[in-house]
């Protein structure tokens, strides 16, 4: 990332809310949204560059001035994005904090990213049902299953519903590298959704025919996942695998949700 120079209304710190007061304005990237600044606290213990192995910069922040937010982004120095956190944070989300919905214009960003990965042959052949809060998304969440390893919950339950949704569709007669299409997208949504501390719960269990039915796909596509959306509420953590190999996530009493992965010496066969 490198450093662009901020427009004056941007430098005016009376409209940056939150902000720190000791902040230093580092830059505003051209691929962030124009409602986020980049901030960098002047609190010199602040934890430095994890990519470097060294103190490079304090711990970078987003502000969001229309929500009044500001947290630690997955950027490091500035120069480079720790993925693997962006990775390790995008845990399928179940639970969300259904009093604070999606808008429409928050499920148009996320395809607006989507639409920008790579596919077979570049011929683009994914389209995309956008359903905001509402009436459509109320009846849509009842065409979906979640959690079917959770045999004694429920949910979501009232108030921990997602409050978007998008329905992923293709031709009927695509043919199988359009699945991988679908999957490269799906993730990039769920990737580009953690970014922002939404969640995002990829399914693939949902009523066919009648999600078809209820976003009016034409007759020439078919749905291939529903993607449910919303505000993360749910904890979601990665744990190691047990000793007998299970590999059934689960949650405890607090309802903190873990997911067992393989170590990575597991899934690494040869070295050449």
């Amino acid at each position: 990332m490198h450093d662009t120079a901020l427009p004056a209304a941007a430098a005016d710190r009376s409209s940056w809310g939150l902000l720190p007061a000791t902040a230093h304005v580092l830059s505003v990237p051209a691929t962030l949204p124009s409602q986020y600044r980049i901030a960098i606290p002047a609190d010199a213990s602040s934890p430095g560059c994890a990519a470097h192995g060294r103190r490079v910069l304090p711990q970078v922040l987003f502000f969001c001035p229309p929500c009044r937010v500001s947290r630690p982004s997955f950027l490091t120095c500035g120069a480079h994005m720790d993925f693997k956190q962006l990775a390790l944070a995008a845990r399928t989300c179940r639970r969300f904090e259904e009093e604070r919905p999606l808008q429409m214009a928050d499920l148009e960003w996320l395809v607006d990213c989507a639409r920008l990965t790579p596919c077979a042959r570049n011929a683009q052949q994914l389209r995309y049902s956008l359903v905001g809060p509402g009436e459509t998304c109320q009846r849509l969440f009842g065409m979906t299953k979640w959690a079917a390893a959770l045999k004694d919950w429920g949910g979501p339950f009232p108030g921990e519903r997602p409050t978007g949704f998008i329905v992923m569709s293709m031709p009927k007669n695509a043919g199988d590298l359009v699945w991988l299409d679908t999957g490269i997208a799906a993730q990039t949504i769920n990737l580009a959704a953690s970014s922002r501390d939404w969640g995002c719960c990829i399914i693939a269990s949902f009523d066919h025919a009648g999600v078809s039915e209820l976003v009016r796909l034409p007759e020439e596509l078919r749905p291939t996942l529903v993607l449910g959306l919303g505000v993360a509420k749910e904890v979601r953590r990665v744990a190691d695998v047990p000793e007998n190999g299970a590999l059934g996530y689960w949650r405890d009493a607090d309802q903190v949700h873990y997911v067992p992965k393989l170590a990575l010496d597991k899934l690494v066969l040869n070295r050449f």
